[in-house]
C-alpha cells in the first residue's frame, strides 16, 4: 500500500519504515500510546479530526455549508 522509498533517500527510507510500522500496529495499541504520551486515548485523533474540519471548511461552498434543500 505503500510506495517504495528511493533507496538512495535516508529520509524517504526511514518515513517507509515509520509508516509501515504504523500500519502493522492494531488500532488499540495505537489509542494505547497516545493514552501513553498524551493522557487521552483519543487526544491524537481528535487533533487529525480537528484538522479535517479545518481543511473542509476551506473548500466548501456557502450551498454544502448551508445543506441542499433538494431532495432527489
Amino acid at each position: 500500500m505503500t510506495v517504495p522509498p528511493n533507496r538512495f533517500d535516508p529520509l524517504g527510507r526511514l518515513a517507509g519504515a515509520l509508516v509501515e510500522d504504523i500500519l502493522a500496529t492494531p488500532g488499540p495499541e495505537l489509542l494505547a500510546q497516545s493514552a501513553e504520551d498524551y493522557g487521552d486515548a483519543r487526544a491524537l485523533a481528535a487533533e487529525f479530526e480537528k484538522a479535517i474540519a479545518s481543511a473542509k471548511k476551506k473548500f466548501e461552498t456557502p450551498d454544502d455549508a448551508a445543506g441542499s434543500s433538494d431532495k432527489a
